[in-house]
């Protein structure tokens, strides 16, 4: 960054991140704003990100004024990339910008992110996301184990979340107790999936729950930034 590029909006790092937002009412304000805008995430530190313009009320209260454009068209955190002069290209945050994608666009190979930090390196971050411990609930959030007849709700109250349809329907037989089931999607279709993530977290975590178990992601497109996601919300 340069030196009119003020520390504050850069948490102090030399390198400046821009944003490139696809929304028509985003590209809209910063035409007529004809500045460069300094866009923070509109959510509480560490907890679920927002998807709807009611999440953001929720996090920030009347503090804020609101242009809703709609609920998240993706659902998750926006990829990060980092390019400089010394170094390959490395992917600092996982979205739907894959590495296979990024790969064919630019015509070289892209590193994979860094290790996840502790909040004490937090002077070391790169980037947004990075904390070990980040998109949580404030109930105990935990990966669903293989074996399914260790699990037992304790005498808590219990809601887990399932990616695919198959093991909804296995659920319903393999338990010895009715716990909450809720599918992200009826289909386990992956996109959609991804964007009622969030949603569907951020409406368990109201304190009804003890516990959500979640199933881990399947394989696919989503599949490194879902688990990145998950690893740092169940930390």
């Amino acid at each position: 960054k340069k030196a009119l590029i003020s520390d504050q909006v850069t948490a102090g790092l030399s390198s400046l991140g821009v944003r490139v937002p696809r929304h028509p009412i985003a590209r809209a304000l910063l035409e007529a704003s004809q500045v460069p805008v300094a866009a923070p995430s509109a959510n509480r530190s560490l907890y679920i990100s927002p998807t709807t313009a009611a999440h953001v009320r929720e996090c920030l209260g009347d503090e804020v004024f609101l242009i809703d454009g709609g609920p998240s068209q993706v659902g998750l955190e926006s990829t990060i990339v980092e390019l400089n002069e010394e170094g390959p290209v490395t992917i600092l945050r996982y979205g739907s910008v894959t590495k296979e994608v990024l790969e064919e666009s630019i015509g070289e190979e892209v590193s994979l992110p860094p290790q996840r930090q502790t909040k004490s390196d937090a002077v070391a971050l790169r980037a947004p996301g990075q904390l070990e411990k980040h998109y949580s609930p404030r109930t105990p959030l935990r990966f669903l184990p293989k074996e399914l007849t260790s699990l037992s709700s304790e005498g808590k109250n219990v809601a887990i979340v399932t990616f695919t349809t198959a093991l909804r329907e296995h659920l319903e037989t393999a338990l010895s107790f009715s716990p909450a089931i809720v599918p992200l999607s009826q289909g386990g279709e992956p996109e959609e999936n991804v964007r009622n993530l969030y949603h569907t977290l951020r409406s368990l975590d109201t304190g009804r729950f003890d516990l959500i178990w979640i199933e881990s992601p399947p394989e696919g497109k989503w599949h490194d930034a879902v688990l990145d996601r998950l690893n740092r919300a169940t930390h």
